[in-house]
């Protein structure tokens, strides 16, 4: 490191503190450095393991399956390291009139280098100008917020070990069916109007990843709700589920909890307190309670029949 020559104070004539040269300078070229090691890349379906395993390491619990709908349905994004491991992640998926963005992870060794605020830039370009939603942690928060994100609601995640409900009785005259294959336009209408935006590629998709599925149909054999119970590596997760009001949700939510017993879990929209409080009751505990922020926009869409998402980076 080289110093500038040492002057004298023109008040008491004593030597000034030496004066290091081009030090700001060479820390910015570091940095600049440091993001140009990793630039930004697709994931690809060989990576799939590899994103698995990332998320195993910051304790999330995404399969292989899950990651492969988020491919499928979504822009995909990630930083790689040494030998081409990929080392932070992010995912955004284009609806018809907004987007969610979800999926981003950065590899613990791999934090405080700018990853993860390039790869929700690169997000945030794949769809200018469209609204998009997210469901933050409270460690990410501040960034999303730098980024122009605001907060418009909050979700309640809830789980259970082992479902201890059981509703003997049908609500309205409606009555709960298995979903088929022939109910599967009836559900993308259904979850559209549910939803505020069109996500036909994603239902599709996560229809047939899905264990157990549900249609409510009212007296006259139309198609009012319906629910999903997709498994994961270590829980269930019931979403979406979308239902003509409360009662009917916890219908439909007890059908798919009755056929697979195990630990599962559901995240809500927070406004639905007679619903957490039935949940509750069924053996789920609420575990946290995250923000749902946004981009270009102010408001969520009208969700009043929205009772669980389908996850927290689809919406």
């Amino acid at each position: 490191m080289e110093y500038r020559k040492r002057k004298l104070c023109p008040l008491c004539f004593k030597p000034t503190k030496p004066i290091r040269k081009g030090n700001s300078g060479s820390m910015q070229t570091n940095r600049a450095e440091q993001v140009n090691l990793f630039p930004i890349d697709r994931v690809r379906q060989t990576d799939i393991p590899d994103v698995v395993r990332l998320s195993a390491r910051i304790g999330w619990d995404y399969s292989e399956e899950e990651m492969e709908v988020v491919l499928r349905s979504g822009h995909f994004f990630a930083h790689r390291g040494p030998g081409g491991k990929v080392v932070s992640t992010a995912a955004i998926f284009p609806y018809s009139t907004l987007a969610s963005l979800g999926v981003v992870m950065v590899d613990p060794d791999y934090r405080r280098r700018g990853l993860a605020t390039r790869l929700v830039d690169a997000c945030i370009s794949a769809v200018p100008d469209r609204p998009i939603l997210l469901v933050a942690t409270e460690e990410g928060k501040p960034l999303y917020e730098k980024l122009g994100f605001k907060t418009v609601g909050t979700l309640d995640k809830l789980v259970a070990k082992r479902y201890t409900g059981g509703l003997q009785r049908m609500t309205h005259q409606q009555t709960v069916h298995p979903a088929s294959e022939k109910d599967i336009e009836e559900i993308i209408d259904l979850d559209e109007k549910a939803f505020g935006a069109r996500r036909e590629r994603l239902l599709r998709l996560r229809i047939k990843q899905a264990a157990f599925g549900a249609v409510l149909r009212n007296r006259t054999g139309k198609a009012v709700g319906f629910a999903l119970g997709v498994p994961g590596p270590e829980l269930m997760v019931i979403g979406p589920v979308v239902a003509p009001d409360e009662e009917a949700a916890a219908l439909l939510i007890d059908r798919i909890a009755g056929w697979a017993p195990g630990p599962m879990r559901i995240d809500i929209p927070s406004q639905h307190r007679r619903l957490a409080d039935f949940l509750t009751r069924c053996g789920f505990e609420t575990v946290r309670k995250p923000p749902v922020m946004m981009r270009n926009g102010s408001a969520l869409p009208p969700r009043e029949h929205l009772f669980a998402v389908a996850s927290q980076a689809f919406g």
